[in-house]
């Protein structure tokens, strides 16, 4: 009788263990990115960027990112050069986007991209200068890579993981992921 029930106490923890790493491999996960490594990874992309813009005659330097936690948007500010043939224009510009995961690139991208801001040298307020935060922001509809999200995080006890939520805080990203 008390081998009995040492086997049913055995076998009553095992299954225990089982129950709760079957409920661990599909609880999401949560990781945090922070601004400083966004930016870094920024500065690492943005020469392609810059590259897909040139063909535009559009050059774009010194990007800094401004994370904007009120609004769940990103914000990069850069220098910009439009040669519009017979003016050029050059300034300071504010764009922002939504982060969300492209499955396609392995990346959370920057979406639905608009220009807060854009202080052209010598260009006054008014018709040119929308024409040009118009043409910028369709040519910046390309989506702009922030976070390689790394293979190792994406995979997790044989599953692929995806990410269910991208939040932006204060300081960074939250990314939880859940099983595909």
């Amino acid at each position: 009788m008390f081998k009995m029930m040492k086997w049913l106490i055995a076998l009553g923890a095992l299954c225990g263990v089982v129950l709760f790493g079957c409920q661990t491999m599909s609880t999401p996960k949560t990781f945090s990115v922070s601004e400083s490594q966004l930016q870094k990874l920024v500065n690492r992309n943005w020469t392609d960027v810059a590259a897909d813009l040139q063909k535009y005659n559009v050059q774009i330097a010194a990007p800094t990112l401004s994370m904007q936690a009120n609004e769940q948007r990103i914000g990069i500010q850069f220098d910009a050069f439009i040669d519009l043939g017979l003016l050029n224009v050059e300034g300071n510009m504010k764009v922002s986007g939504k982060p969300a995961y492209s499955e396609a690139k392995g990346a959370v991208m920057l979406n639905d991209i608009s220009v807060d801001s854009f202080d052209a040298k010598g260009l006054p307020d008014g018709f040119i200068k929308s024409q040009v935060q118009k043409m910028i922001v369709s040519k910046f509809g390309l989506n702009i890579p922030i976070y390689n999200l790394p293979a190792d995080k994406m995979s997790f006890a044989g599953k692929k993981w995806l990410p269910e939520t991208i939040e932006v805080e204060r300081d960074g990203l939250k990314i939880t992921l859940k099983p595909k």
